[in-house]
């Protein structure tokens, strides 16, 4: 049983964790960047102001610059919560990022090239059993 019954409840896990460990580092997210994590084309909860945000994302920002930023988050983040998965009230943080990708990954999220980057190759390891 995971604890996401669907894409957006997942995605929204990812951000959460992203927009704490730059609270922690204390270098909070602008709201454009939080909404930017948001931005998906064609998944279950595509929107026309995701695709406005980006327009404007894309006047203000560096998309490599902003998917370094995140990736690095997102890295730290899970660390974190691997230290601390009581934080996330759970007994391993690893399962939650499981399962938060397993069931993202079913569609195409812009966020998932940031977690593709960061834990991809772990994620995608414990998905296939492989230690």
């Amino acid at each position: 049983m995971t604890p996401f019954d669907n894409a957006v409840e997942a995605k929204q896990f990812f951000i959460s964790r992203i927009v704490a460990e730059a609270v922690r580092e204390n270098a909070p997210l602008s709201d454009l960047e939080k909404r930017t994590l948001y931005f998906t084309e064609t998944g279950s909860d595509a929107k026309q102001e995701y695709l406005d945000d980006v327009a404007q994302f894309e006047d203000q920002y560096d998309d490599w610059e902003y998917e370094e930023k995140v990736t690095s988050l997102l890295k730290k983040a899970h660390e974190y919560d691997s230290e601390h998965p009581e934080e996330l009230g759970v007994e391993d943080a690893n399962q939650i990022y499981k399962s938060a990708y397993e069931i993202l990954s079913k569609e195409d999220h812009y966020i998932l090239v940031m977690i593709d980057e960061a834990l991809g190759a772990k994620l995608r390891k414990k998905l296939l059993g492989i230690f």
